[in-house]
């Protein structure tokens, strides 16, 4: 979701799904994805954008099934029996999130993902309260950085400005 609301910082999202597309790794994710990205588009005084295309040139998209819904009932059910572990901030902002989130984990779930990208640091330490362990949660970076092709400036030594610090 970050990607299409300019979050991506240092452009690791981006990588990362060229780095799938380049293994061939068949990426997926839930219709919430186009509701969520969708919202700000349509606030007063903005052009609406049609999104469902855009998410769709990097994942296949998937409904709502009945399975699906049964699994993100039953993930739910298991982090509100785990909430007791948690402080009253850490339970109002899993409040604000969580069935969301869950409809996402259940998607991938169906599908037999291996793994589960997202960019918010409280939805991996998620997985352990889940008791996924089929499943890895984690943070959308490539695993091969991409090269900054960019030019440097190169100064000769004997041209350096005196007391600069040379690497």
């Amino acid at each position: 979701m970050n990607i299409f609301n300019g979050k991506d910082e240092g452009g690791l999202i981006l990588a990362l799904l060229k780095e799938l597309k380049r293994r061939r790794v068949r990426s997926h994710t839930s219709i919430i994805t186009i509701e969520e990205i969708s919202v700000e588009h349509f606030r007063k005084g903005r052009m609406a954008t049609e999104n469902y295309s855009k998410v769709h040139k990097f994942a296949k998209i998937e409904g709502i099934t009945k399975e699906v819904a049964l699994t993100t009932a039953k993930l739910e059910a298991a982090l509100l029996d785990s909430a007791h572990t948690l402080n009253d901030e850490q339970k109002a902002k899993e409040n604000k999130r969580r069935r969301w989130d869950l409809f996402h984990v259940a998607t991938a779930l169906s599908l037999q993902c291996s793994a589960l990208y997202c960019s918010d640091d409280d939805f991996v330490s998620r997985q352990e309260r889940l008791g996924i362990k089929g499943m890895s949660f984690l943070k959308p970076v490539p695993e091969n950085f991409p090269l900054d092709l960019q030019p440097s400036i190169v100064v000769p030594i004997d041209q350096a400005a005196p007391g600069a610090k040379l690497k």
